[in-house]
């Protein structure tokens, strides 16, 4: 799975952190953050969702994006999914 993410700033602007960081300082409530998913496996971002938190049918939803675009919103999250064609 190949993954990007940034802290979202109090004043505006991104700064670029480690995933697994988002992920950490995100569960301890040290901030938002943006998370680009930009490839992967099914069983991977199932089990990246189950680590967020998501719920069974939050990521039955995630995953059935597929190749059309779709927006779930979350209580704490949202999803995006954009395909890109290469």
């Amino acid at each position: 799975m190949k993954l990007g993410s940034w802290k979202i700033r109090e004043g505006g602007g991104l700064e670029v952190v480690d995933p697994e960081q988002a992920l950490g300082d995100w569960k301890e409530g040290k901030g938002a953050f943006w998370v680009d998913v930009s490839s992967y496996e099914p069983d991977e971002l199932n089990a990246w969702l189950r680590r967020l938190g998501a719920s069974e049918r939050t990521r039955q939803c995630c995953l059935a994006a597929g190749e059309s675009p779709r927006i779930v919103p979350l209580d704490r999250a949202v999803f995006f999914e954009f395909p890109v064609f290469q």
